[in-house]
């Protein structure tokens, strides 16, 4: 299966098949015959495609002295692709707690070193910098410790009956800096029956945050960012669109996974937390939570609440 027919192959060298010589490929052990060797790389299969490999030699001597090497070749791809997620992981991380914490410092070296000159409003900016790079890198701990919680299955939300349109005018705020160095605006349309929700209002939150992030970050400066909410029978969705580059069809299906990301790892930062989290937290809720996307037209991500009927004026 790996390297093609049997009767093609016969004749030709054992070391023409695993990466016994490939560039780049570390070797343990003697070469030759007699005693161990393993080796590893990648090698290309039948099919066409690369493929991670251990390879194992042992030489058997029989009774009659004649020595038998024996080679057994193990698929490590699992393995290779949960190290290289790890190291990816480790450095996305670290990018993304040294950014707020170098704002941090130098807002905190300039208070130091010129705080009786600083006028007022240059005084704010540092502090309002300061602060929301702090609830950035709280954010991004918090991300990971969800994680960790969902995945152990010990999530847990507390629903209650809450106003929709307060959590997103409260998102809406914390969000405004951003968007304002962006030049981008939010377009809110909450359709009548949507103003209530039964859900948690710190995990709501979390979740809308985390889409109209998202919606910033890939979406076109100057650009609008439309947010909806529609009542579907029983439940309110709510939807967030942006006029992105898109996601390619074939990169769609891991995106609620954790550590996934579909765009390249310099165009942005992140982890490849913020929808997997999104999607755990609105299992919990009972909902469900979906994109549809399209090269070069944008990106729309939904997710949906139980509705609560409106309050007795």
């Amino acid at each position: 299966k790996l390297f093609g027919d049997g009767i093609r192959l016969r004749g030709t060298s054992i070391g023409d098949l695993p990466p016994f010589n490939g560039v780049g490929v570390k070797s343990v052990g003697a070469e030759g015959c007699g005693g161990e060797a393993v080796w590893d790389g990648t090698i290309e299969t039948a099919a066409g495609g690369p493929l991670d490999v251990e390879v194992s030699r042992v030489s058997l001597v029989e009774d009659h002295g004649v020595a038998t090497d024996v080679y057994i070749i193990h698929d490590v791809s699992p393995h290779a692709e949960l190290s290289r997620l790890r190291e990816e992981l480790l450095h996305n991380i670290a990018h993304e707690l040294r950014r707020p914490l170098t704002v941090v410092e130098g807002s905190l070296e300039l208070l130091h070193g010129s705080y009786a000159d600083l006028p007022v409003a240059e005084f704010d900016e540092l502090m309002s910098s300061a602060r929301r790079n702090l609830r950035r890198l709280d954010a991004t701990l918090d991300e990971l410790l969800n994680a960790g919680t969902i995945q152990a299955g010990r999530f847990v939300v507390r629903l209650k009956r809450i106003d929709l349109k307060a959590v997103i005018d409260e998102t809406l705020e914390l969000l405004e800096p951003a968007l304002r160095q962006r030049g981008q605006r939010i377009d809110v349309s909450v359709s009548e029956r949507c103003h209530y929700v039964r859900a948690d209002r710190t995990r709501a939150w979390q979740v809308l945050s985390n889409l109209l992030a998202n919606a910033s970050k890939y979406g076109p400066e100057g650009e609008t960012i439309h947010l909806t909410a529609e009542r579907l029978e029983s439940h309110v969705r709510i939807s967030v669109v942006d006029r992105g580059p898109g996601i390619p069809e074939a990169q769609q299906d891991g995106l609620f996974e954790r550590f996934y990301r579909a765009r390249a790892a310099g165009e942005a930062p992140g982890v490849g937390l913020g929808l997997a989290i999104a999607k755990g937290i609105v299992d919990a809720h009972g909902g469900q939570i979906g994109l549809e996307s399209e090269v070069g037209m944008g990106t729309t991500v939904w997710f949906t609440l139980e509705a609560e009927e409106q309050a007795d004026d």
